[in-house]
Formats: C-alpha cells, sequence, structure tokens
C-alpha cells in the first residue's frame, strides 16, 4: 500500500465535498482507477453521500446518493 494517503488526511478532503459525519471508509481496489477509498457520509438532512477518492492523490472522483 506504498504511496497511499492515510484516513486522517482524508477527512477535510471529505468535509470540504460533503459535510457530516463520517460513518464507513473502505479501501478497494478498482481496476480502472487502480487504489480508491469509498467514504460514506451521513449529512445533516439524514442523507447518506458516498465519496469516491484516489487513495494515492486524494482527489474527489466521484460524489453519489448511497
Amino acid at each position: 500500500f506504498s504511496g497511499i494517503v492515510g484516513q486522517v488526511r482524508l477527512q477535510p478532503i471529505v468535509q470540504q465535498n460533503v459535510p457530516g459525519d463520517v460513518i464507513e471508509v473502505e479501501l478497494d481496489h478498482d481496476d480502472d482507477h487502480g487504489w480508491e477509498y469509498e467514504v460514506k457520509v451521513l449529512t445533516a438532512n439524514g442523507r447518506v453521500r458516498e465519496v469516491k477518492l484516489d487513495a494515492r492523490s486524494g482527489m474527489v472522483r466521484k460524489i453519489e446518493d448511497d
């Protein structure tokens, strides 16, 4: 897992994009994109949003309703 951003560094990135409580973090390997984090966030209005981030750069790839 060399070069992968730690979960602590992901928190501010996720919060900037989807404010709320992080309820789940997964590290997955995708054949197309390589390693990525899938972070589930419970927003203030009760929605669960999923933020997908590049695990090496921390860049947000996708935000969607879960």
